[in-house]
């Protein structure tokens, strides 16, 4: 009789700081928005890194002028507006990555409290860039 082994798979979660931004101002004017987050790898990183850059510039508008722009002239096609406006989206995504590797017993508010109040200082006592 064979015995039959069960394995336990346990997921290392890692957190990350993101700061999210639009391209085109570069978080100036209060556009940006900071997390700290818990992701299984860099790549669902990024792509909380990317979704928190469109937030940021779809709650401030900061594609509303460029549409309006399109919608006036002469090229305007409201059946592809929709795509015109995710492609303006897309290229304006910014942010920043940085794994966290050592937490100095904080929780994940009081991280993203100081990643908010002083980033560079928050980096160098956190973080390394990936």
């Amino acid at each position: 009789m064979k015995k039959e082994i069960k394995r336990k798979v346990v997921m290392i979660m890692k957190k990350y700081a993101i700061y999210a931004y639009d391209n085109t101002y570069g978080g100036l004017h209060g556009y940006n928005a900071y997390a700290i987050v818990d992701c299984k790898d860099q790549k669902e990183a990024e792509m909380t890194g990317a979704e928190m850059s469109r937030e940021v510039i779809n709650d401030f508008g900061l594609v509303d002028d460029d549409m309006e722009e399109y919608i006036n002239s002469e090229d305007y096609d409201e059946e592809a507006s929709y795509e015109y406006e995710s492609e303006l989206i897309e290229e304006d995504v910014a942010y920043e990555i940085y794994e966290i590797v050592d937490t100095k017993g904080l929780s994940n508010e009081e991280l993203e409290s100081e990643f908010y109040n002083d980033k560079e200082n928050f980096i160098k006592n956190y973080c390394k860039e990936v």
